[in-house]
């Protein structure tokens, strides 16, 4: 079972790893060794694409976790959309599709709407089809302490999709590709509804770390930039 994030756009293409570089890579997750941003699958997210790669921002990975009582809840994410980033607390966008001139954001809903009575076929109104069909994905898992059955890992996968509404906007375009996984190791007994909106929570809070960690890269400017 796998998700991939297309990056290419950015990234060299020919560029691969190799088995010297897998075995570092498993050597090095003994290390706690996490970092936020530019890094693992974060290394070439980017958002705000409505427009092509002229308004491109850089964001990347981002994780988020709490704990009430003995529960733990985490949402850990890869943010490759093709919308903005919003802010959880106050709804500004911290990183998505660039003005003319790179000095603030135009806002990609508004962008879309301009061309709403383009839209007579699938892609119709962008301005570069093939890259706005393929190049957007949203990864996230939600991993959490609490004793959830089979059933209720899928439900709690289908909920923490409001999460990613808080913090991608717009979300769930034709063009992109969004996976949500859960993770429980079943060991607290707790309500799942409170499990539910606590992944949420913190699934929109990793989202806007994914951008507020990230770094200007690749000619990219970042939310970092804006600071």
């Amino acid at each position: 079972c796998q998700s991939d994030l297309f990056d290419l756009t950015v990234a060299g293409a020919r560029t691969r790893p190799d088995a010297a570089m897998a075995y570092a890579a498993c050597v090095n997750a003994e290390t706690g060794n996490y970092r936020d941003g530019n890094y693992g699958a974060g290394t070439g997210a980017t958002v705000g694409k409505w427009l092509g790669a002229a308004g491109y921002m850089k964001s990347g990975l981002g994780i988020y976790a709490v704990q009430l009582g003995a529960l733990q809840v985490a949402a850990i994410v890869s943010v490759n959309a093709l919308g903005d980033i919003i802010n959880y607390d106050d709804g500004h966008i911290m990183a998505g599709l660039l003005n003319a001139d790179k000095t603030g954001f135009a806002d990609t809903c508004d962008a879309m709407y301009q061309t709403v009575e383009q839209t007579r076929e699938l892609w119709g109104s962008h301005p570069d089809p093939e890259i706005a069909s393929h190049t957007n994905t949203t990864i996230s898992c939600i991993l959490t302490n609490a004793r959830l059955d089979k059933c209720q890992c899928n439900k709690l996968a289908a909920i923490a999709n409001d999460g990613y509404a808080r913090g991608i906007r717009p979300v769930h375009t034709s063009a992109d590709g969004d996976s949500i996984f859960v993770m429980a190791s079943g060991e607290v007994e707790v309500g799942f509804d409170a499990v539910a909106a606590l992944a949420c929570e913190c699934m929109a809070r990793a989202i806007n770390r994914s951008a507020s960690e990230a770094k200007p890269a690749y000619g990219l400017l970042s939310a970092q930039s804006f600071r």
